[in-house]
């Protein structure tokens, strides 16, 4: 369509001309009505043969006729050509040169409707060099527009590099750097006012609150330099204060002897800053009071466990103790009162599942070695004292001679192993104190024998036989 500055007249003849083109191909187009009009009115007042003769069909190819085309088709390219400026507004920064191209491009269509067409092709020649050259200078002023954007927004206008964003985008729609720019102007106050908001709780201490405010600003617009900035700035500034706040907490965990919640500020103050001085030596201290209190726990459970006789739990705990202090004597006490306890009370039970061990004599003497150790000893734990009693029973019992009687053939020559021989006997009562023994019996041209015997104690009178009545061959 036509620029709407033309005159009515003229706009509706060019637009008839132009929809007539349009619409028609090639082999069958002729003069549009508009212009038929014009030219029949022109001839009517003043004789023109040229236009006469192009207006039937027996001289097309006259220099009339050829000039009033070559007129037509450079209106039409001329009028595309302002057809596309027309959206790019370019009254608001062409200047003269647009102004004198529409001025060219009325004088030809006034020219045609004279149809003066040599006239009009020289101003549509001229109108379509001033108006290509302000398309082709389009691209250009798009750029430098967006350009003068970015400096006002720099400059703090957000209102003037508004407009200029908005005048390149109207050139250039697809301009990447408009449409940022113009994005950021958009929302620039409001970030400017966070931006302050933020430094002045920064400069009264709330560092918190400030980085909030610039959060705030960083999600209106994400690229703007200057919160970057002030975010990475006041950022530190809270890692600080948070570092500061959590190194705080840990030494008044110390001071109130919560160790463990002391080294857990300890490792947040850490996690936001591995070198920080103060919470690496306030960690050393809530670590060394930790071990200080488990070591005395080690202590405690491993004497608990002395008192009741649990010595495989009363040694794991003491040596715990020990790892964490090889200086702790209560952990050593402990650790040797465990170990003699779990000595003594392995060699009662030892002792006391297999009594007729004490038959023997170097036996019976380590038994009572171990009654005396464990009575000596002290508290050995609950079991102990029954145990102890138990083998002195024992003892006493093995102590006690019990009589037995042995029954031969008088011939037989009968022995107690380790203990002595009988002689040749019919009959012998002896006394023998309680345990296993092998009476063995010889004599010549006969195979031994021998029995073994378990003498116990309190038992009555037993009677055993040997005699060899086997010959040998």
């Amino acid at each position: 369509m036509l620029i709407s500055i033309l005159g009515a007249a003229v706009l509706g003849v060019v637009l008839l001309t132009a929809s007539w083109l349009s619409g028609r191909s090639a082999a069958d187009r002729s003069d549009p009505p508009a212009l038929e009009l014009a030219t029949a009115t022109t001839a009517h007042t003043t004789p023109n043969a040229a236009a006469e003769a192009c207006s039937t069909d027996s001289a097309p190819d006259s220099p009339a006729c050829a000039s009033r085309t070559q007129a037509l088709e450079l209106l039409r390219e001329v009028n595309a050509t302002a057809e596309r400026l027309q959206v790019m507004s370019p009254e608001r920064w062409a200047g003269n040169a647009y102004t004198d191209g529409l001025s060219a491009f009325e004088a030809a269509q006034q020219a045609i409707l004279k149809s003066e067409f040599s006239t009009a092709l020289s101003d549509l020649e001229n109108a379509k060099s001033l108006l290509m050259g302000v398309e082709g200078s389009a691209v250009g002023v798009a750029l430098q527009s967006a350009m003068e954007g970015w400096n006002k927004l720099d400059a703090g206008n957000p209102e003037i590099a508004l407009e200029m964003f908005d005048l390149a985008l109207l050139i250039q729609p697809d301009n990447a750097g408009a449409m940022s720019g113009r994005n950021r102007a958009l929302v620039y106050e409001q970030v400017r006012t966070l931006e302050s908001e933020s430094r002045r709780l920064l400069q009264s201490g709330n560092a918190v609150e400030a980085e909030k405010k610039l959060r705030q600003a960083a999600q209106l617009d994400a690229a703007d330099p200057a919160i970057q900035s002030s975010l990475a700035e006041v950022s530190a500034a809270v890692r600080e204060e948070k570092l500061a706040a959590a190194t705080k907490l840990g030494y008044q965990a110390l001071e109130q002897g919560s160790y463990r919640h002391a080294a857990d500020y300890f490792d947040r103050a850490l996690a936001m800053d591995s070198q920080s001085a103060a919470a690496r030596e306030g960690k050393k201290l809530a670590l060394a009071e930790l071990a200080v209190q488990q070591r005395q726990s080690y202590e405690a459970q491993s004497a608990a466990a002395v008192e009741q006789g649990r010595w495989a739990e009363a040694i794991t705990s003491a040596e715990a103790a020990l790892r964490l202090d090889p200086a702790s004597s209560a952990a050593r006490a402990s650790l040797q009162q465990a170990t003699r306890g779990q000595q003594l009370e392995a060699s009662l039970d030892q002792i006391l599942s297999a009594p007729s061990r004490l038959s023997d004599a170097g036996a019976y003497k380590d038994a009572q070695a171990v009654a005396q150790a464990a009575r000596s000893a002290g508290d050995l734990g609950p079991q102990a004292p029954r145990k102890i009693e138990a083998l002195e029973t024992l003892l006493a019992s093995m102590a006690k001679p019990q009589k037995l009687e042995v029954v031969s053939d008088g011939s037989t020559i009968v022995a107690v192993e380790r203990v002595g021989s009988l002689g040749q006997i019919d009959k012998v009562t002896i006394e023998l104190k309680p345990g296993k023994y092998v009476l063995r019996g010889s004599r010549q041209g006969y195979r031994d024998v021998r029995m073994e015997i378990d003498v116990a104690s309190g038992s009555s009178l037993n009677s055993y036989e040997i005699i060899c009545n086997e010959r040998i061959p």
